[in-house]
C-alpha cells in the first residue's frame, strides 16, 4: 500500500488540523489509517487532556488553550466545519464542529454563528435540554454523553441521525429510522472511538422560554431537604421530588460552611426553572452566576488563596496570569454598558490595579500567619468565597426568566480562565439520591476536615434515563436506572496545589464500599491509571454498562487499525495493541 508522505491538509502552529469539508475529514482519516497514526478530535477543550488528545498527551487537566501533543499523530479541530446544512420543518442537519453557543476561546465562534442562536432566531426551534454551559461543540457534547439537569428532557432525545467517518475513511450513517437500532444507540455516546462525527441531524422542538428562581441561604431556610424524600409538615420538599417535579433543577451545596461561627448550617443555592410559552412581548430577566467581572476576579483570587493556602507566592503568580483576562472582560462589560473604548480601557486598568493592591494586602497578611493557623480558618475563608458567588446570598429569592437556549446554561457567565474548574461527575441511580447525600454528610462531618469537603461547591442535579449504550444514565427501562440518574458533582478549582484525584478518590471508594452503583462522566476525572489497589475498570465500566462488550465489537469493526485509540482509551476500554 502506498503511504502518503505528507498529510492532505496542513496543521497549524498549535499542532491541530482544521478540515473544512467532509471530504477533508475523510482524506485525513485515510492518511492516519495508511500511516498507522492515531487520530482524535478535540471539541471545545472542556474535557481532561488525556481523554481528548492522541499520545503523548502531557496536559492532565482542563485547558482550553492547550496545544496538541507533538509528533505525527493527528489531532483535529472542527472549528471551521460549523455550518447548518439543512432545515426541513423541525429536522435540522449541522456540521459537528458547530458550537451550541458562543465559545469565547475559539476565534471562529460567535453568538450569531452558534447553533442555538440560529435555531431560535431564524427558525423558531431549539432542543429540549442543555448543560450548565453551552460552549461545547455538538460532536463533543454528544460523544461524552453530556446532559443538562432534567429528569423530563434529554439532549439525545432530539438526535435523529449521525453521519460518521470510520477508521478506514468510509462514511456510514446511523439513524432512528434504522430497523436495527443497536448501532444508533452505540454511536449516540461514542467516546470518539467509533469514528469522526461528521454531521448530526436533530429533530428539534419549537422554541420555548423558561421562568424560575434561585434561593441562596442556609439549609434550614431552603425549601428542599437534601436528606429526606418524605413530605414534611414544615412544607419542605424532598430532594427527589424537587428534581422530578421541576422541568430543570440544580442545587449548589457547601457542606464545609456548617459549623462556621455565626452560620451553623450548611449553605445551599437552590435553582429551578420551568418551561413557559414564547411570547412576542417577552422581556428576559437573565440569571447570572456572576453578576460582573469584578465579582468573578474576587472569587478567583479567593479560590486561588484557598487552593494554595500554604504558598502565598504561588497565589500571587497565578493571580498575575489572570489579570489580563480580567482586564479584557471588564473592558467588554463596560463597553456593553455604553462606555466608549478609551474610558472603558482606562477604568478596567484602574480596577485591575485596585484588585492587585487588595490581593497583595491579603496575601501579605497571610504571609505573617503560620500555615497551621491558616488551615484552621479555611472554613471561614470558604464561607467568604461563597458570598461572592451571588449578590443575593442573604437577600431572598432571585426571580428570572429567559429564552431557553440562553437561560438553561446557567453557568455561562463563569469564565474558563478566571474560574478554571474540573469535576468528578458521579452518576448514581436516582432512587439512591438521599442515601448518597446522607452518606456524604456523615462522611464530611465525622472527619470535620476541609480536606473531605473541599473548599468549593458540590453540584447536585439529575438526568433522564437514556437509551445510548454508553450513556452514564443508560437504562433498558427495567433496571435500577429506569427513573434516571442523580448526579453528584464536586467542583475542583484547577489552580490549586494538590491533585484533584486525591480529593475525589475517597468519595469514589465510599460509594463503592457502600454498594451504591455509580458511573463517572466520560469527560471528567477518572482515577489514576496506576491506582492498582482497586479494579477501577471493572468497577466503573465493565460492570456498569450492560452493552459494553457489544460496543467493543462494533468499535473493532469500525476501526480495525485502532487509530482512534490513544493509550488512555486503550487502558480504560481494556483493548490490547492491534495485531496485523
Amino acid at each position: 500500500m502506498m503511504m502518503m508522505s505528507r498529510p492532505p491538509i496542513p496543521k497549524d502552529e498549535s499542532g491541530y488540523y482544521h478540515p473544512k469539508t467532509e471530504q477533508e475529514i475523510v482524506n485525513i482519516v485515510k492518511y492516519a489509517y495508511d500511516n498507522d497514526f492515531q487520530l482524535r478530535v478535540r471539541g471545545s477543550g472542556h474535557s481532561i487532556g488525556p481523554k481528548i488528545y492522541t499520545d503523548v498527551c502531557t496536559v492532565d487537566r482542563v485547558d482550553v488553550a492547550a496545544c496538541a501533543p507533538d509528533g505525527n499523530n493527528i489531532n483535529i479541530r472542527l472549528d471551521e466545519y460549523i455550518r447548518i446544512l439543512d432545515v426541513s420543518g423541525n429536522r435540522v442537519t449541522v456540521e459537528a464542529g458547530i458550537h451550541l453557543g458562543h465559545e469565547p476561546n475559539d476565534k471562529h465562534s460567535t453568538v450569531e454563528n452558534s447553533l442555538l442562536y440560529q435555531l431560535n432566531n431564524k427558525h423558531g426551534l431549539t432542543v429540549g435540554d442543555l448543560g450548565g454551559i453551552n460552549h461545547q461543540t455538538v460532536g463533543g457534547f454528544l460523544s461524552t454523553g453530556s446532559s443538562g439537569g432534567s429528569v423530563k428532557y434529554g439532549f439525545s432525545d432530539n438526535i435523529h441521525a449521525l453521519r460518521m467517518v470510520d477508521g478506514t475513511g468510509q462514511i456510514y450513517t446511523v439513524s432512528r429510522d434504522d430497523a436495527d437500532q443497536n448501532h444508533f444507540r452505540a454511536a449516540l455516546v461514542s467516546l470518539g472511538v467509533l469514528g469522526v462525527i461528521s454531521t448530526v441531524t436533530f429533530d428539534c422542538v419549537p422554541s420555548f422560554n423558561i421562568s424560575g428562581s434561585q434561593l441562596s441561604a442556609p439549609s434550614d431556610q431552603c425549601q428542599v431537604d437534601l436528606y429526606d424524600d418524605n413530605p414534611r409538615k414544615d412544607g419542605k420538599i424532598g430532594l427527589t421530588s424537587f428534581l422530578v417535579d421541576n422541568d430543570y433543577a440544580r442545587i449548589l451545596w457547601w457542606p464545609q460552611t456548617r459549623g462556621v461561627v455565626g452560620l451553623e448550617k450548611e449553605r445551599l443555592q437552590v435553582w429551578h426553572a420551568n418551561r413557559i410559552p414564547c411570547d412576542p412581548y417577552f422581556k428576559p430577566t437573565p440569571y447570572k452566576l456572576f453578576d460582573s467581572a469584578e465579582i468573578m476576579i474576587a472569587y478567583s483570587y479567593m479560590m486561588t488563596i484557598l487552593g494554595n493556602i500554604n504558598d502565598m507566592d504561588a497565589v500571587r503568580t497565578i493571580a498575575a496570569e489572570k489579570d489580563k483576562q480580567f482586564e479584557k472582560l471588564m473592558k467588554a462589560e463596560l463597553e456593553e454598558k455604553g462606555i466608549d473604548n478609551i474610558p472603558a480601557t482606562a477604568i478596567s486598568k484602574v480596577l485591575k490595579k485596585v484588585n492587585e493592591f487588595i490581593l497583595n494586602v491579603v496575601t501579605g497578611t497571610l504571609d505573617k500567619i503560620s500555615v497551621p493557623i491558616r488551615e484552621t480558618i479555611l472554613p471561614v475563608l470558604t464561607t467568604a468565597a461563597v458570598t461572592l458567588l451571588s449578590t443575593e446570598v442573604d437577600s431572598g429569592c432571585i426571580k428570572f426568566q429567559d429564552y431557553s437556549w440562553h437561560g438553561l446554561p446557567m453557568d455561562n457567565s463563569a469564565d474558563d480562565i478566571l474560574i478554571p474548574t474540573m469535576w468528578s461527575e458521579i452518576w448514581v441511580p436516582l432512587q439512591y439520591a438521599t442515601k448518597a447525600t446522607t452518606m456524604l454528610s456523615e462522611y464530611f462531618h465525622a472527619s470535620g476536615k476541609i480536606s473531605c469537603t473541599g473548599n468549593n461547591a458540590w453540584e447536585l442535579y439529575a438526568a433522564k434515563p437514556c437509551e445510548a449504550w454508553m450513556s452514564m444514565s443508560y437504562s433498558d427501562g427495567s433496571d435500577e436506572w429506569k427513573y434516571g440518574a442523580f448526579r453528584i458533582d464536586p467542583y475542583w478549582f484547577i489552580d490549586s496545589n494538590c491533585d484533584a484525584r486525591t480529593f475525589f478518590r475517597p468519595v469514589w471508594l465510599l460509594l463503592h464500599n457502600k454498594n451504591i452503583p455509580f458511573r463517572l462522566h466520560w469527560a471528567k476525572l477518572f482515577p489514576k491509571m496506576d491506582d492498582t489497589d482497586y479494579d477501577w475498570r471493572k468497577i466503573l465500566i465493565h460492570s456498569q454498562y450492560p452493552h459494553f462488550r457489544s460496543f467493543l465489537d462494533l468499535r473493532r469493526s469500525k476501526d480495525p487499525k485502532q487509530i482512534f485509540l490513544s493509550s488512555y482509551w486503550r487502558y480504560w476500554l481494556g483493548i490490547d495493541l492491534p495485531k496485523y
